[in-house]
């Protein structure tokens, strides 16, 4: 089975000290950067694993499939900020349905 469709997921985890100003950086940085790119993102919030998802798609699933968030620069400004009290990691999902 060869999936049509592609969901990258990019889940932020952050220390509870650190929530507010991570969504804020989500809200007004990370995300209008990357809506500029892909058709559709969108914020989600994780309260039971005191964090945040991203979530993107795009009519274009080869440049969803080559991104590379971890190169990113608004990732890596949040992760210098944060060293040690954010983390994240991207999955990216095939469509079944």
């Amino acid at each position: 089975m060869t999936p049509d469709r592609h969901i990258l997921n990019v889940t932020f985890h952050c220390e509870r000290s650190a929530l507010r100003d991570v969504a804020y950086f989500l809200k007004h940085r990370l995300l209008p950067g990357w809506r500029s790119r892909f058709s559709e993102v969108h914020l989600l919030a994780l309260p039971e694993m005191q964090g945040f998802a991203v979530q993107i798609s795009d009519e274009d699933d080869t440049r969803l499939t080559e991104f590379e968030p971890a190169t990113d620069p608004d990732v890596l400004k949040i992760m210098s900020v944060y060293p040690e009290m954010v983390t994240f990691f991207p999955t990216l999902l095939s469509v079944i349905e």
